[in-house]
């Protein structure tokens, strides 16, 4: 690669309806301070406080960006759950009931194909709904499925992100904690909630979820892909082009090898892939590069690469923080991930520093 010019820029914040609670550095937000107007000079406070204050996306179309799950599935019986310990890097038998955890869905090689909710349903030991992305994975849920002698129910259902503390007027004293679903009505409507780190799943039909506007700020795509970024989930990096495995996104927390006996699709790669790579992070950067909105017109992939020139990522997903591009890049725990730049084209003899915001 030739030779290049690494331009850093200063982060300028104004600060909006920022406090803290009472000598505790837990920053607060003012609920009529909207997403967009909360910016400080610290990246790293500034991520926390919008994760923080969240919002509410509902999904419109199976056309838009954002990774928000559309498409779900239940099983009932015992056959249903030997299915699932097959088809997800997540053991449905270590969800108890009324619990909730996330995995990967791979092919026989080991590649991401999808990213699921699994959700144990409080009424059975068997009852578990699968939430995920993409609708060519139904299509493989059948083929697998065949081997069980299984018939899964497809739901139909919409779906809806809560980001962070936001509590929709409707919801509020239901919301569920970290790891845990809870079933409410709304209008005499059903709907489930399913919470995992700083986001909340919820199904059910539109009208139940249009009437969860009310107390909250209602999110864009842009928003909703941003927070999605912050709160580090899997789908923010590169993993849905038929060649990203697990390793490649430091997913080992979505990824159950605890059962010798449990061979999931693709798990023998994955075990070898991942003990190759050996400990990576997940690491939340911010580039210097001061114009988001020329990348977002015509987003093409921006390549992570060190001082040297030696490429170390490929990122198809960012997010914008006051102007600023955010992004995830997984990356050995040996990397230091300040020293990386940011390429917008490789042709380019200008790259653009970084500032890493959070490592996990």
């Amino acid at each position: 690669m030739k030779n290049f010019v690494v331009k850093t820029a200063q982060f300028h914040f104004r600060v909006k309806g920022l406090r803290y609670n009472s000598g505790v550095k837990v920053p607060l937000i003012d609920p009529r301070v909207k997403f967009s107007d909360i910016n400080m000079s610290d990246l790293s406070e500034l991520s926390q406080v919008c994760l923080q204050k969240g919002g509410l996306y509902i999904a419109q179309s199976q056309d838009e960006e954002c990774f928000a799950p559309r498409y779900a599935i239940e099983v009932t019986d015992d056959a249903g759950v030997s299915f699932l310990r097959r088809l997800l890097t997540v053991d449905a038998k270590t969800i108890g009931r009324g619990h909730v955890k996330q995995g990967f869905i791979l092919n026989a090689l080991g590649a991401v194909t999808d990213f699921a909710w699994v959700a144990h349903l409080p009424d059975s030991d068997t009852h578990f709904r699968v939430v995920f992305e993409s609708p060519e994975t139904l299509a493989w849920m059948h083929q697998v499925a065949k081997a069980f002698d299984e018939e899964f129910v497809t739901i139909q259902t919409r779906v809806a992100l809560i980001f962070g503390q936001a509590t929709p007027a409707a919801l509020d004293g239901k919301m569920p904690a970290d790891g845990s679903i809870a079933e409410v009505s709304v209008n005499e409507n059903a709907l489930m909630l399913m919470r995992c780190g700083a986001v909340t799943l919820v199904t059910g039909d539109e009208l139940a979820l249009g009437s969860l506007s009310q107390g909250v700020e209602s999110l864009d795509e842009m928003a909703a892909n941003t927070l999605g970024i912050l709160a580090g989930l899997p789908q923010s990096m590169d993993w849905m082009n038929g060649e990203t495995t697990p390793d490649m996104l430091a997913g080992e927390s979505f990824v159950d090898f605890s059962d010798a006996s449990r061979m999931f699709i693709g798990r023998a790669l994955t075990e070898a892939r991942m003990k190759a790579a050996g400990c990576l992070q997940n690491a939340l950067v911010g580039s210097h590069a001061d114009n988001a909105a020329v990348w977002f017109e015509d987003p093409k992939p921006i390549i992570v690469l060190n001082t040297d020139g030696v490429q170390k990522a490929r990122v198809q997903r960012a997010g914008e923080l006051n102007g600023h591009l955010v992004m995830r890049v997984a990356l050995p725990a040996t990397e230091d991930a300040s020293k990386l730049v940011t390429l917008f084209n490789e042709n380019d003899s200008e790259a653009w520093g970084l500032d890493v915001i959070h490592l996990q």
